[in-house]
């Protein structure tokens, strides 16, 4: 798929049809990630992949109902930052480790609309539920959660963007 088609395909899916996703799938969406950019190379990322049914409904009792059909999820959990970048993050106000997360959720993202699969970025949940449910270390932050599956909808939303002259604020 063209690069610009692949970012006009892609949306957060909120009408998720319950399917499970082939592993080998989830796995090029984590591969794609692996691969992301990051600060001082810092990968401050680590995931909790959830595929068992079970598993995908409870998870989905911590956030937004439409999450319950998903046929998978991704935990994005922040590890602590290396060294390097976290003096970066200090010397220039910074932080790069979030930065680099959103990074990786964008790529997990488009690598999932490239194999077919719809997505969603979700921020919003019961990071105490969830942290409790997966037994996270004190000492990762739960950042965000991806909810991956195939959707009913045959063509993806009109995108409603601000224009282009309403983003750029000095051309030069």
């Amino acid at each position: 798929m063209d690069y610009f088609d692949l970012i006009e395909k892609r949306e957060s899916c909120r009408n998720f049809d319950g399917t499970p996703i082939e592993k080998h799938l989830i796995t090029r969406c984590l591969e794609a990630t692996r691969l992301a950019p990051s600060a001082c190379n810092g990968q401050p990322w680590r995931f909790i992949v959830v595929t068992k049914p079970e598993s995908v409904a409870a998870l989905s009792r911590c956030m937004q109902p439409f999450n319950r059909l998903a046929g998978a999820m991704i935990v994005i959990l922040e590890a602590k930052p290396s060294l390097m970048t976290s003096i970066g993050n200090q010397l220039k106000d910074q932080d790069f480790t979030q930065i680099d997360i959103g990074i990786a959720a964008s790529y997990l993202t488009l690598a999932a609309t490239e194999l077919g699969l719809s997505s969603c970025i979700v921020g919003w949940f019961d990071e105490k539920a969830v942290r409790s449910q997966f037994k996270v270390p004190k000492n990762q932050r739960i950042r965000l959660i991806i909810s991956l599956g195939y959707t009913h909808a045959p063509q993806p939303r009109p995108k409603r963007r601000k224009t282009l002259q309403d983003l750029i604020l000095i051309e030069d």
